[in-house]
């Protein structure tokens, strides 16, 4: 037996010198999955010797992991020995990160959905094993198979005999497509699960090891936006746009590639892009992925009796460490009453499912009036001195104000419509021909919240003071403009800096760069004009305030940005700038004398040769300077 066995080792080995490389480009169409599978599967033959896969579905796993990439090695095991043998890995030898979903916490069917999101997110390259099956050899060696994909909702995948499934027929290697539903069903019949391995797409990013991040981060110098993140001499990645310094970059994860390099995963017109992390520096917590849903919080109790909230807290990007609910008087919001942390699973946590009207005490609660907090703890990590810190950020997610009352009627329900934002309180009720009280705010990006209306058209406003006599749906309100936070805010215009809602007239320092910003919120950018000096900004509207290498007829910035214009002596001229004669520069003076006289004077001129110092890093000269050029 060990003979054979080391024979065995000796014709794998001897095989991968003779087959051709890894493809390393992913498919991700149901067009471009089928042909991989079809190629993968030619593979596996030529590279295992066989002329069928029956009674080694194995083998045909790790041919496929192979061919495709993910492993480097081709391992001799049985189906059931596929999930173990990944389970215990952090890595596989191609690179891939390993996730793995077990039977002891995941049926088949709850696997596959928890992978791709319901079906409403394509995911591809898995690996599904099964402790046995109903054949004799089943009971020994079980089985495994390999799923390309699961696009729309649709499995995609290849068996090694031939198989009927979804109602359809399908040879040896021929791609199998049928949903996830339908897959589960097929084999949850004859066999017993052991667990999915998931790998992901086969991009660099899969072999770096991530951290939670969500952000708002400003580029502090130039550099290059990356297809994906690399590491030097290992694998180069390829730059797909420039990155401007002041330009705003919302990052959705910090990335630590296999070199230990750093990047910052980008979201920029809904796809992801990489930056090297130390080019950008945190401006704010970004809590546009965290989503309140569905709350369901009381507005009037009657005394004794308790209340179960409703909804649900996701966050997209960050880890949610905490999600608590207080109760506190309304005449002292120092001390909670009484509190109750929730069920939290990652990036979700439940409302409905804490059981707070026990944890919570509402039924010992008096008469009054009280507010009812919701607070929510996201953990993201920085690199910060090359470092990955963890930062731990508090935000008030929602509150409201709740009666206990001792003469129980008719409490009406009102409810909100973010009419195009979200609303902080979904809904909520109070006591019939009474006050609605306080009134919950609501968000959308690129608006102020303008207030609460009783038609969608916003011609019936509604104060703390309306009075609620029926069931009542309330519609929010909305203008252009900011969300009245302050600080750096993100409008359909573009980025402002803010006190209040009010736009910040004249200079903003944000670590090493500078902005000017104009009384209507526009930054400059270009050249302008600021406080009588001629100044040059870039596409960010970020000053400018470094020399590049002189050439030609050049505008100079010196370090505060000032530009400087006028006739310089040989003695400073840059190699490759224009001479000319003291009568040709005399010329040349009296066309430009209308000019800005920004920065450095004219200079008078005295018998020498003399040159026009017009320096500019990019972008296009002021109309008066590129005339002269033209004249010249």
């Amino acid at each position: 037996m060990k003979l054979r066995v080391i024979s065995l080792l000796l014709v794998i080995a001897m095989t991968l010198l003779l087959i051709p490389a890894p493809v390393t480009t992913a498919a991700t169409t149901p067009t471009e999955i089928q042909q991989q599978i079809r190629n993968a599967y030619k593979t596996a033959l030529r590279g295992s010797g066989y002329s069928s896969f029956y009674g080694h579905c194995g083998g045909l796993v790790s041919w496929q992991a192979y061919a495709l990439g993910i492993d480097k090695k081709v391992y001799a095991c049985n189906g059931n020995d596929q999930f173990d043998l990944y389970s215990a890995m952090d890595k596989t030898t191609g690179g891939y990160s390993i996730k793995t979903y077990p039977a002891s916490k995941f049926t088949l069917l709850d696997a596959l959905k928890a992978i791709s999101h319901n079906g409403t997110q394509d995911v591809y390259n898995m690996i599904v094993g099964f402790q046995k099956t109903n054949t004799e050899a089943g009971q020994r060696y079980g089985h495994a198979l390999f799923v390309h994909a699961i696009i729309d909702g649709i499995v995609y995948f290849v068996e090694c005999y031939d198989a009927n499934v979804g109602g359809k027929y399908y040879a040896e290697g021929q791609p199998i497509s049928c949903t996830i539903e339908q897959f589960a069903s097929y084999y949850n019949r004859w066999t017993v699960f052991e667990g999915v391995v998931y790998f992901g797409l086969k991009t660099y990013a899969d072999a770096c090891t991530r951290y939670s991040c969500t952000m708002k981060a400003m580029a502090v110098a130039d550099g290059y936006l990356y297809e994906e993140p690399g590491d030097p001499g290992i694998h180069e990645p390829k730059a797909v746009d420039n990155l401007v310094s002041g330009q705003w970059h919302t990052v959705t994860g910090l990335l630590r590639t296999p070199n230990g390099k750093y990047w910052y995963e980008v979201q920029v017109n809904n796809r992801y892009r990489y930056v090297e992390a130390e080019l950008l520096t945190m401006g704010s917590l970004d809590a546009s992925g965290l989503a309140l849903s569905g709350l369901k919080a009381p507005g009037a109790l009657r005394k004794g009796y308790g209340f179960t909230m409703g909804g649900s807290v996701q966050s997209e990007n960050a880890k949610i460490r905490d999600v608590r609910v207080s109760v506190y008087a309304a005449n002292d919001l120092a001390t909670p009453l009484c509190s109750a942390a929730m069920d939290v699973n990652g990036k979700s946590a439940s409302l409905s499912k804490s059981q707070l009207n026990n944890k919570l005490t509402f039924r010992k609660l008096p008469v009054g009036t009280y507010e009812l907090r919701l607070g929510v703890e996201l953990e993201i990590h920085l690199l910060e001195n090359g470092q990955v810190t963890t930062r731990v950020e508090q935000i008030d997610l929602w509150d409201g104000q709740f009666q206990v009352v001792s003469d129980w009627s008719t409490y009406p329900t009102v409810k909100f419509d973010g009419n195009g934002g979200t609303a902080k309180l979904d809904q909520t009720v109070v006591a019939k021909n009474t006050t609605i009280g306080s009134l919950p705010t609501a968000e959308r990006s690129g608006y102020a919240f303008a207030g609460w209306t009783l038609d969608n058209a916003g011609t019936k406003p509604v104060t703390p003071e309306t009075a609620i006599q029926k069931n009542t749906t309330l519609y929010a309100q909305w203008t252009p403009g900011h969300s009245g936070n302050g600080g750096w805010q993100e409008t359909e215009e573009g980025w402002h800096y803010c006190a209040g809602n009010s736009p910040v007239e004249g200079w903003i320092q944000f670590g090493d760069l500078q902005f000017y910003q104009y009384s209507d919120g526009t930054l400059a950018k270009g050249w302008a004009q600021i406080e009588g000096k001629l100044r040059y900004f870039n596409a960010a509207g970020a000053l400018i305030t470094r020399l590049d290498s002189p050439s030609g007829m050049e505008f100079e910035v010196d370090t505060d940005g000032n530009g400087a214009l006028g006739w310089l002596s040989t003695g400073s001229q840059p190699t490759g700038s224009l001479d000319i004669s003291t009568e040709e520069a005399q010329q040349r003076l009296e066309q430009i004398e209308k000019m800005p006289a920004a920065g450095r004077a004219m200079q008078k001129l005295s018998a020498g040769i003399y040159y026009l110092a017009v320096k500019i890093t990019s972008g296009q000269l002021p109309q008066q300077i590129q005339e002269a050029m033209e004249q010249q």
